[in-house]
């Protein structure tokens, strides 16, 4: 079961993503968030959203829904950056979103079989 703080959690990290994803290009300027570090950005920020969803959950096929609604989200994402900036769609953020999201996935899936792991990091919930 999901504790109020797990679901609180999960919508803040969702609502910043979201957030920091439609700025405006000049405020994304500031921040730095376009130029050489913009791809490792969306693949670290999507892994650790999506493993943070997959820790919660035990069985593989909840696991990778959460996989799919994140590649979702990411392409959603792009498509709305791409209606109001009136730019083009970047399909290779949504690639890093999609490697993100398989990522976060993998490390989860590799910490709860592993060991010692295993038995002191176990899903929430």
């Amino acid at each position: 079961m999901n504790s109020p703080g797990v679901l609180s959690l999960r919508t803040g990290c969702i609502s910043f993503c979201v957030t920091l994803c439609l700025l405006p290009k000049p405020i994304k300027l500031l921040m730095h968030t376009t130029g050489i570090m913009h791809h490792p950005a969306h693949i670290v920020l999507f892994s650790l959203i999506t493993a943070c969803f997959c820790w919660t959950e035990t069985g593989v096929r909840k696991r990778l829904a959460i996989v799919t609604v994140m590649t979702a989200l990411g392409s959603g994402i792009e498509v709305s950056q791409m209606m109001i900036s009136h730019g083009h769609l970047e399909l290779v953020d949504i690639i890093d979103d999609a490697l993100g999201s398989a990522l976060g996935y993998a490390v989860v899936w590799v910490l709860s079989r592993s060991g010692p792991l295993h038995r002191e990091l176990r899903p929430i919930g």
